[in-house]
């Protein structure tokens, strides 16, 4: 409402990322959460073939999704065995909000009508990747954004470094929200592609 006040509109957009294992909650119950068998191995980042492969679950559950009206924007394989990221298209917060609560829940239940678990514990294994929440906002003023400049990306439009200068400022105790369980604090580690830096630059992922 403050930003609409000032004659704004703020856009957000999600990556979600989830495992999904080869296990039922009372099969991953008796092996402690421990060595699960992930829906598929190896480090398969972006890999077309293994998307494929893995089509009967994963195209039903696109397609679930989007019946249930879900915003989505694209999803694809991550980095982790077992790893599937989805993107949630820009839209405002409180929809956003909404889906990705939706989203979670589908695919919880999806995955179990096929034998499948799906997790989105932050550090379900301490040798194993982790899954996280990309927030992607920007702020707009009818069709225009307001952080985009098509100088450079050098060129950097004021209200988007006040903007991020406000998360910078903030982003200490905003961590009890982003990080708010003991599990969440054992993602956060050096060169994971994760935020343990109060700093920020062009593609910079620390």
């Amino acid at each position: 409402s403050r930003y609409e006040n000032l004659g704004y509109t703020v856009r957000m957009g999600l990556e979600i990322e989830t495992t999904l294992f080869r296990e039922s909650a009372m099969s991953a119950t008796k092996k402690g959460f421990r060595n699960l068998e992930p829906l598929w191995r190896g480090l398969q980042a972006y890999l077309l073939t293994s998307l494929g492969k893995n089509h009967k679950f994963i195209g039903k559950l696109i397609s679930a999704l989007r019946e249930f009206g879900i915003c989505l924007e694209s999803w694809h394989l991550e980095a982790g065995p077992g790893q599937l990221e989805i993107t949630l298209a820009p839209n405002s917060p409180l929809e956003i909000v909404d889906h990705s609560f939706l989203l979670k829940h589908a695919i919880k239940e999806l995955a179990a009508e096929n034998e499948l678990l799906a997790s989105f514990m932050a550090q379900i294994s301490t040798d194993g990747f982790s899954n996280g929440c990309h927030v992607n906002v920007s702020v707009w003023q009818g069709e225009k954004n307001l952080f985009f400049s098509n100088d450079s990306l050098e060129d950097s439009p004021a209200l988007r470094d006040n903007f991020v200068a406000g998360i910078l400022a903030t982003l200490p105790d905003f961590t009890l929200l982003y990080a708010p369980t003991p599990n969440s604090f054992r993602r956060l580690k050096p060169y994971q592609w994760t935020g343990t830096q109060t700093a920020w630059g062009q593609d910079n992922k620390s």
